[in-house]
């Protein structure tokens, strides 16, 4: 999704070059693209952690009681999706004057947004996840 604006004006020089000038600028803003990029890198390794998904309408679902005995045995303490913390500090966010990227680079996040049967997947002391 991308901003598109036409302004057509006629008259005065000064108005139309300011106006013109007003425009290219709304195409480069990296300021504002870094400081995006930013606030999602600390928003989704934050408040998404915090509130198990539900800080974008999207809670993940309970851990398995089989596998909450698990963690709570191996890895007491330690909130739904984190083992290590790689998962949680792998976000990454990169710019350009008109647009942000957010990613994340622990090799085991695809597995946790796809919806492939966990059957197919990597159990997770395989992969690290968890």
């Amino acid at each position: 999704m991308g901003l598109n604006m036409k302004i057509e004006i006629t008259g005065d020089k000064a108005t139309m070059d300011r106006l013109a000038a007003m425009g290219d600028s709304l195409e480069r803003m990296p300021d504002a693209m870094r400081e995006t990029g930013t606030y999602l890198r600390e928003f989704f390794s934050g408040e998404v952690f915090a509130s198990h998904g539900g800080a974008i309408g999207m809670a993940w679902p309970r851990l398995s009681p089989r596998t909450e005995a698990e963690k709570a045995r191996e890895f007491p303490g330690r909130p739904m999706l984190v083992r290590t913390g790689l998962m949680q500090r792998s976000f990454r966010s990169s710019f350009t004057d008109s647009s942000v990227r957010v990613r994340n680079t622990a090799p085991y996040f695809k597995y946790h947004q796809s919806d492939l049967p966990r059957t197919k997947l990597p159990p997770p002391g395989n992969d690290g996840a968890g």
